[in-house]
């Protein structure tokens, strides 16, 4: 008797089908009825292939956790997963094609169901979310309820920073806030914590007097990441650097550096690395000490129409590094030639850390004039480029590749961490309930004065 061949779907077909069924209604083996509220985000590197997941399970049970794909269900044991507890947070399983098992056994014992997705079992009920080409309907409406919903992360995110500012100067809060926005989300709390150590009294005072590879030095080791350093951790590293190794044993005082554990050097984009991104903070560092006033100047010129454009600022935080750096991402690894930080990430740090800081500051003296400028700033200034995150948010909002601005991105991101990752599709501004809401909206006005839209909270 001849044996039935399966038909297997290539897991690449696999991974951009999951990633487009975000409202659609599934089954499990079992028969379990399972509904994609949010796929979750595919953003490479170890462990699931998706992470973030929000599920439905039967008619009401919300689940959230990872999504891992297979071309067959046998390749999770053939891989190594069933005793690696990266995948702990598994949901679902989701496969090509199944020889009868109806669940996969993780790690710590749990078991999680298995979902076929070949194109024998896979039937698009075409219902989706109520809020796909929601924006299709009237752009400017859905652009405003983004600005809105961006300066409410805003506020969010710069609570936190006016506590900070009630106990130590701008200077240093500012320093803490690009280190972490230089780390990622990889190595963002390593960074930060570098830039607590770096940024306080006399061990400021020593950075900004050395010279350039002076100041190098005492960074990287007071990030524990030279290659002394490493190697007495247990870590392989490829080059030497006897200079900034004498530099760092000859110090008088040598400050305690950070364990080389804390730090995650492998599965990271090489211009991304760690060990680079500390160079590019040592040779930025000396400009942090007038950024808050020079960030100050310009909101108010653009708030008043006078003054360097926004862009300056961007300007200023570029890195361009000398001729090792800049074909390095490790001691003795080569990557393509290009800047420490490009005019992309210093956007990100205008964005992520120096607006933040600014409001926050601005909260703390109880200015209103500067809080309305920084406001201004946030609505006018672009967007940096597009992450996994906001490139996904993008396409199930309908904006496409629209040029946008950094509040409008903001309020992709709150929406997703407020709405899309808790699975409240009914509360969300672009629910169906809330169509109608949107369609009338309008534009929203000038930037700075947008009307307060469905729960978000329009500027003070």
């Amino acid at each position: 008797m001849a044996t039935r061949k399966r038909i297997t779907v290539p897991e690449s077909e696999l991974t951009l089908l999951w990633s487009q069924l975000a409202g659609e209604r599934m089954t499990s083996e079992e028969g379990e009825r399972i509904r994609v509220l949010h796929p979750g985000l595919c953003a490479g590197g170890g462990g699931p292939d998706f992470k973030g997941a929000v599920l439905v399970f039967g008619d009401a049970q919300v689940v959230r956790g990872d999504v891992e794909i297979h071309v067959r269900e046998e390749d999770w044991h053939r891989h190594g997963h069933d005793t690696d507890p990266a995948y702990c947070a598994l949901v679902l399983h989701v496969v090509g094609s199944a020889r009868g098992a109806r669940r996969t056994r993780l790690s710590d014992g749990r078991t999680v169901p298995v979902m076929v997705l070949g194109r024998a079992r896979h039937i698009r009920s075409g219902i989706g979310l109520p809020c796909v080409d929601v924006a299709d309907r009237d752009i400017g409406a859905a652009l405003a309820v983004l600005r809105a919903a961006g300066i409410e992360r805003l506020r969010l995110r710069a609570a936190p920073v006016e506590e900070e500012l009630l106990g130590d100067d701008v200077g240093q809060v500012l320093g803490r806030r690009i280190s972490r926005a230089l780390g990622y989300s990889s190595n963002s709390n390593a960074l930060e914590e570098l830039g607590r150590r770096v940024c306080v009294g006399e061990v400021r005072s020593a950075l900004l007097a050395d010279s350039v590879e002076g100041r190098r030095a005492r960074i990287v080791g007071m990030a524990g990441l030279l290659p002394s350093q490493r190697r007495r951790a247990g870590l392989t590293v490829q080059g030497d650097v006897p200079v900034w190794e004498d530099v760092w044993r000859g110090l008088a005082s040598q400050p305690a550096g950070m364990d080389p554990l804390a730090w995650r050097l492998h599965g990271v984009y090489p211009n991304n690395s760690p060990v680079r991104r500390v160079v590019a903070f040592a040779d930025l560092f000396p400009r942090l000490v007038a950024l808050d006033e020079f960030g100050e100047a310009v909101a108010r010129g653009c708030f008043l129409g006078v003054g360097p454009s926004p862009l300056a600022l961007e300007r200023q935080l570029v890195v361009r590094g000398d001729c090792y750096w800049r074909t390095h991402y490790d001691f003795g690894l080569m990557t393509r030639d290009s800047d420490l930080l490009g005019l992309s990430k210093a956007r990100g740090l205008v964005v992520n850390a120096l607006v933040t800081c600014l409001y926050a500051r601005a909260c703390v003296l109880a200015d209103a004039t500067l809080k309305r400028a920084v406001l201004e700033l946030f609505c006018r200034y672009p967007a940096p480029d597009p992450n996994a995150l906001t490139r996904h948010m993008r396409r199930q909002l309908g904006l496409g590749r629209r040029s946008i601005s950094a509040a409008v991105e903001q309020g992709l991101l709150h929406v997703l961490t407020r709405y899309c990752r808790e699975g409240l599709c009914f509360a969300c501004p672009f629910g169906r309930q809330a169509g109608g809401a949107i369609a009338s909206a309008g534009s929203g006005g000038v930037p700075g004065t947008t009307p307060d839209l469905n729960g978000f909270h329009s500027p003070g």
